[in-house]
């Protein structure tokens, strides 16, 4: 228990499952409005019918958000602002959930993680060598990411500890998948767990699926189309993650952190395109969850409910 609540923070103040429903709950916050106006058009029309519910972009924007620092309940992470690799190590996971899901028979369940492990692969892409293809293809990447997936593996229970509210099935092919991962690698090694890593990445990269449709979405979702609902999700994510991080950072500063890295100018940018009520409903519950209140699970219980995915 004393090393899995070592593992449990997003930073030396916040817990991670705090941060993480933050950010899910600010991806539907933030974005309901123009990703649902995307969900009723042609656009998303493949997406909707392979998931089987209306509004699949939106909802997997959200699971996403939920979900995308899974990586971090990690050994190599203990409270740490970041680390290489932990978005590789979660996506991996997430990828063999929705595979796990598919197993079961659900399909529509499947599509939906399948295109939150996207985004959550993507979600610090624009940082140098962290986008799926370069950590698939550099030695020192590839080493670094299969690494933290590792790390990840030698814990599931403290990896499951760290999850936000979430519908029943998605706890569940998370935990399915993480106890399958967690005895094959210490089955058979490293070196297995480098193999696993860089077949992932290069389906998550979409390389696999540049002139057929996606393997993961039998239902016939085109690639093209695929990859534009990729970056739309991570788009999301990484606006709601950073607005997030960003008022955390601040909290921290008020309550007289001497640590806190300054967040990025662009955040200034981003919350001025944004619509001002939500920015600040977003900010006061990331503020709420750096001082260890609830607010930021119910918020996320509330999105997912009212996405006809209750926890």
């Amino acid at each position: 228990m004393g090393a899995c609540n070592e593992l449990a923070f997003h930073s030396p103040r916040v817990e991670l499952r705090l941060h993480n429903a933050s950010v899910g709950a600010a991806v539907y916050i933030l974005f309901r409005d123009r990703l649902g106006a995307l969900g009723e058009r042609s656009l998303a029309a493949p997406l909707n019918r392979a998931a089987g519910i209306p509004g699949a972009l939106l909802a997997s924007a959200v699971l996403a958000g939920a979900l995308h620092d899974v990586g971090k309940a990690s050994p190599l992470y203990r409270g740490k602002q970041s680390y290489y690799g932990h978005e590789l190590a979660g996506a991996v996971l997430l990828q063999r959930a929705a595979e796990w899901l598919e197993s079961k028979g659900m399909r529509g369940e499947a599509v939906l993680l399948e295109l939150a492990a996207w985004a959550v692969a993507r979600h610090h892409s624009a940082m140098k060598d962290r986008h799926p293809v370069d950590a698939a293809n550099l030695p020192g990447p590839t080493g670094r990411a299969a690494g933290a997936l590792a790390e990840l593996l030698e814990s599931p229970e403290c990896a499951l500890k760290a999850l936000p509210p979430l519908p029943g099935w998605v706890r569940d092919a998370v935990a399915g998948a993480l106890y399958d991962l967690s005895d094959r690698a210490a089955a058979q090694g490293k070196g297995w767990v480098m193999h696993l890593l860089k077949e992932k990445l290069w389906m998550l990269a979409g390389r696999q699926n540049i002139t057929r449709e996606t393997p993961s979405t039998p239902e016939g979702i085109p690639a093209g189309r695929w990859m534009v609902y990729a970056s739309i999700a991570t788009g999301a994510v990484v606006v709601a993650d950073t607005l997030v991080a960003s008022a955390e950072r601040r909290a921290g500063e008020e309550a007289g952190a001497t640590d806190e890295a300054a967040g990025p100018a662009y955040v200034e940018l981003w919350r001025a395109e944004l619509d001002p009520g939500a920015v600040r409903r977003v900010e006061d519950l990331a503020k709420r969850g750096a001082a260890g209140g609830p607010e930021p699970l119910k918020a996320l219980e509330q999105a997912l409910a009212s996405l006809g995915m209750p926890p």
